[in-house]
């Protein structure tokens, strides 16, 4: 596996680890404000992730897809965020909380993809979907307020 397709192999499990994170949300949260927000991020993840998965296989090579949830550590902390929503008093907000984690740091890897990558493949196709990454980042940032207002009853 060459130097490129193993950063966008990593690019493509944080992606699926997000994947992941929004499926278990959309099981979890009833609120149709919320679902929507949960299934469009979802649908731009899957397809940044294969877009990236294409750009490897036309290095002839294979995107590492036996790890459908992503990474281990995306797993583990997928259990953590279902664990605290089980437990706290406001499990919306917990999950909301949980997924704005993941967003920060699915947003630094890919700045730290366009800032540091070795491979100017990669440093570009970082950059072309950063936008749409940091959006995702204010969007669930703003939902995080509302949840939290709705927490509060303001």
């Amino acid at each position: 596996m060459s130097q490129m397709t193993g950063s966008l192999n990593e690019l493509v499990k944080a992606l699926n680890d997000g994947i992941a994170f929004y499926d278990q949300a959309l099981l979890r949260i009833g609120n149709p404000v919320y679902t929507d927000v949960f299934s469009r991020m979802r649908q731009l993840k899957i397809s940044i992730a294969a877009d990236l998965s294409d750009e490897i296989a036309g290095e002839g090579e294979q995107a590492q897809t036996e790890e459908v949830e992503g990474t281990w550590l995306g797993s583990l902390r997928l259990n953590y965020a279902d664990l605290v929503a089980n437990f706290a008093d406001h499990p919306r907000y917990s999950f909301v909380e949980q997924l704005l984690a993941q967003e920060e740091r699915l947003l630094e890897a890919f700045r730290q993809a366009r800032e540091q990558d070795s491979s100017a493949r990669v440093k570009e196709l970082a950059g072309l979907y950063l936008p749409k990454i940091e959006r995702m980042y204010e969007e669930m940032l703003d939902l995080k307020t509302l949840s939290a207002l709705q927490v509060n009853n303001i």
